[in-house]
């Protein structure tokens, strides 16, 4: 996004998000609601493990993992 993590927080907990559809694992929704302009790629290599609570990007989409996944979010 290039913008700080302390940015990048007060971007996401202004936002109003709608979950679009629930994904992969149970208790991962698809958020939108961040705009086009936050809009990133997804990652060309999934990561294997991303922390639960951790929030990613990909495309339109945000989502916050409710358990530790693998992940191609940005």
């Amino acid at each position: 996004m290039g913008v700080s993590v302390e940015a990048a927080v007060r971007i996401h907990t202004a936002a109003e998000f709608r979950v679009a559809f629930c994904g992969f694992a149970p208790g991962f929704g698809y958020l939108t609601g961040l705009g086009e302009r936050y809009e990133v790629p997804r990652r060309a290599t999934p990561r294997t493990a991303v922390p639960a609570g951790s929030v990613a990007l990909a495309g339109p989409y945000t989502g916050i993992y409710p358990r530790s996944s693998p992940a191609a979010g940005s």
